[in-house]
C-alpha cells in the first residue's frame, strides 16, 4: 500500500472540514495551488515556458492565459512534459504491450491513453503522488451512506465488484483499476474483470454466476445489461462514467436492474473531475481541478449559463501539466448550493460541443444539428442504445442520409422505426429544410452513441 494515500486522505478531510468553518477556503486553496502549478510548469516545461511567457511578464489574469488542446499537447509532447528525459516514442513503445497495463514506466510514471474516438489519441503520464491523490479523492468524495456500506462490506469480505471494460488497452479506467488492485490487496480479491466485447448473452451469464454487488462500467453497457435484465442480476450499485447519462436512461437502468446508480465525471486529463452526491448533483473537486465554463470566444460564463466548452486545469499532475485545456464538454454551473450540504460547486453536464451532425439545406447553407437532439428523439420511443451516422458527401439539393443503427439488445419493431423516422424527419426535413433519407443501418460506422461520442466502443474514459 502506498503510504502517501493516507496523507492525501487526511488532506482532503481537512480541506472539507476547513471549508465548512472558513468561508472562501476552497477558493483560496485552489488559487494557491493554481499559482504554484503555473509557476512550476512555466519553469520546468519548455512548452509552457514559451506559451506563458507573455502572459506572465504582463501579469495577465489567469482567464486571459492561452488555451491548449489535445492536438497541441500531442504535437509538443516531448517539450510539454517536465522531465526532459521522457520521450513520446518510448511511451508509445511501452503502451504497445498490454502486459504493461498498470505497470510503472521507468519505475516512476503511470501511463494511460484516450481511445481517440474524436480522431486523435491522447497519452497521459502521471507520477506516483498524482495517482495517490486521485485515489484519495475517489475514496473520500462520495455519498456517506454509499461509502460506509462499501467499506463495511470490504472489511467483512462481502463486496464483489465487477469491472466491465476494455481489458487489453491502456485506457484510464483499466489502468487505474489495475494500479488500485496492486496497491490494495483487499480490492484485488474483490474485483473481477469482464471484457466489454464479450457477447452480451455470455457476459450476462458470467455476471449472474459471479453475482456482483457493484458493477463498474459505461452507461451504454449498463443499458445493454438492462435490456437483458435477469431476475438473478441485481447489483446493489452501478458506478458509471465516461459517457453522458440522461435521466430517461438512468430511470430505465435502475428500474430494470433494481439498483442504484452513482455517476462520476472524469477525463483522461483528470480522472476524478466530479462526483455524484445523494441528491444526484455532480460536484466538481474544485480544490484540485479548475473547470472553467466558457463561451465560443473562451470568455467566462456566469453560473446558470450553458457553456460552449470547458477548460480544465489539473492542479495535481506536475509530470504533464494540463493548463487551460479545452475538454470540449458543455457544462453549466448551478447558481445555488446543493441540498446535500457539500460546499463544492456542482454542475450539469450537457455533452460535447463537437457532437454535431452537419447537413446542407435546400439553400446550400450548412446546418449543424446537435447529435443529442436526435438521440433524445430515439429515446422517446424507448430505445436507449442506438447509434447514428451520416454520409460524408453533402451537396445542395442532393440526397443526404442519416443511418440509425440499433443494437441487438434494443431492436425496435417496424412500426417503432417508422415512428422514429417520422420524428427525425420532422426535425431535420420540415424544420431545417434538409433533403434527407433516414435509413435503418446494420453497421454502425463513424457513429455517435448516446453521449454523442464517435463510435460506441471503446469509450474514451
Amino acid at each position: 500500500m502506498n503510504p502517501s494515500f493516507f496523507r492525501d486522505v487526511y488532506e482532503i478531510w481537512a480541506t472539507d472540514t476547513n471549508a465548512a468553518v472558513f468561508p472562501g477556503y476552497l477558493n483560496e486553496i485552489a488559487h494557491l495551488r493554481l499559482r504554484r502549478m503555473v509557476e512550476y510548469a512555466s519553469n520546468a516545461s519548455p512548452f509552457y515556458q514559451r506559451k506563458f511567457k507573455k502572459s506572465i511578464s504582463s501579469h495577465a489574469p489567469f482567464n486571459c492565459f492561452p488555451i491548449s488542446n489535445k492536438a497541441e499537447m500531442m504535437s509538443h509532447f516531448d517539450q510539454l512534459v517536465t522531465n526532459q528525459e521522457i520521450r513520446l516514442a518510448d511511451i508509445q513503445e511501452f503502451t504497445s504491450s498490454p502486459t504493461n497495463i498498470g505497470k510503472p514506466f521507468k519505475n516512476r510514471y503511470y501511463i494511460w491513453e484516450s481511445s481517440g474516438t474524436n480522431g486523435l489519441q491522447g497519452i497521459y503520464i502521471q507520477d506516483r503522488s498524482c495517482i495517490s491523490r486521485y485515489q484519495a479523492i475517489e475514496a473520500m468524495r462520495k455519498p456517506i451512506e454509499a461509502m460506509f456500506t462499501q467499506y463495511t462490506r470490504l472489511i467483512l469480505g462481502q463486496e464483489r465488484i465487477a469491472y466491465i471494460g476494455v481489458l487489453d488497452q491502456h485506457y484510464a479506467s483499466t489502468v487505474s483499476l489495475a494500479i488500485l488492485k496492486e496497491d490494495f490487496s483487499s480490492l484485488k480479491k474483490s474485483i473481477r474483470d469482464f471484457s466489454i466485447f464479450e457477447p452480451i448473452e455470455q457476459l450476462v451469464s458470467k455476471l449472474t454466476n459471479y453475482d456482483p454487488s457493484v458493477i463498474i462500467t459505461y452507461p451504454s453497457m449498463a443499458i445493454c445489461l438492462a435490456d437483458y435484465a435477469s431476475t438473478d442480476l441485481h447489483p446493489r450499485e452501478l458506478w458509471l462514467g465516461g459517457e453522458h447519462l440522461s435521466t430517461k436512461q438512468r430511470n430505465y437502468i435502475e428500474g430494470a436492474l433494481q439498483t442504484k446508480i452513482y455517476c462520476s465525471y472524469g477525463a483522461s486529463e483528470f480522472l476524478p473531475i466530479a462526483w455524484q452526491c445523494h441528491q444526484g448533483s455532480l460536484h466538481v473537486n474544485s480544490d484540485w481541478a479548475l473547470l472553467e465554463a466558457v463561451d465560443e470566444n473562451y470568455l467566462p460564463l456566469p453560473a446558470g449559463k450553458l457553456s460552449h466548452t470547458s477548460l480544465l486545469t489539473n492542479l495535481v499532475n506536475k509530470a504533464q501539466p494540463i493548463i487551460r485545456y479545452d475538454l470540449g464538454d458543455q457544462i453549466c454551473y448551478s447558481p445555488t448550493k446543493c441540498l446535500c450540504g457539500s460546499l463544492l460547486p456542482h454542475i450539469e453536464l450537457a455533452g460535447r460541443a463537437v457532437q454535431h451532425l452537419k447537413f446542407i439545406n435546400i439553400n446550400g447553407e450548412q446546418v449543424k444539428i446537435p447529435a443529442l437532439a436526435i438521440i433524445a428523439l430515439i429515446e422517446d420511443h424507448g430505445i436507449f442504445n442506438a447509434t447514428i451516422s451520416q454520409n460524408e458527401t453533402m451537396t445542395k439539393g442532393g440526397n443526404q442520409y442519416l443511418y440509425v443503427h440499433f443494437s441487438n439488445t434494443s431492436h425496435p419493431t417496424e412500426q417503432q422505426f417508422q415512428n422514429i423516422r417520422y420524428c427525425i424527419e420532422q426535425l431535420l426535413v420540415f424544420k431545417n429544410s434538409i433533403n434527407l433519407l433516414v435509413l435503418r443501418s446494420s453497421i454502425a460506422q463513424n457513429s455517435v452513441n448516446n453521449s454523442g461520442k464517435i463510435d460506441i466502443f471503446p469509450p474514451q474514459y
